[in-house]
């Protein structure tokens, strides 16, 4: 089942979490700067 069916488009463009350059296992959302993933710690 697709949510296009309701109207739901999907993104035209998929970013990829980005990297803090302090910390390189610290991944996070490039959208809203939260982590992504599992921590680590």
């Amino acid at each position: 089942m697709s949510l296009e069916a309701y109207g739901v488009e999907t993104p035209d463009v998929v970013r990829e979490p980005v990297e803090d350059r302090h910390d390189a296992d610290l991944r996070a959302c490039p959208e809203c700067g939260l982590p992504v993933g599992e921590p680590t710690a």
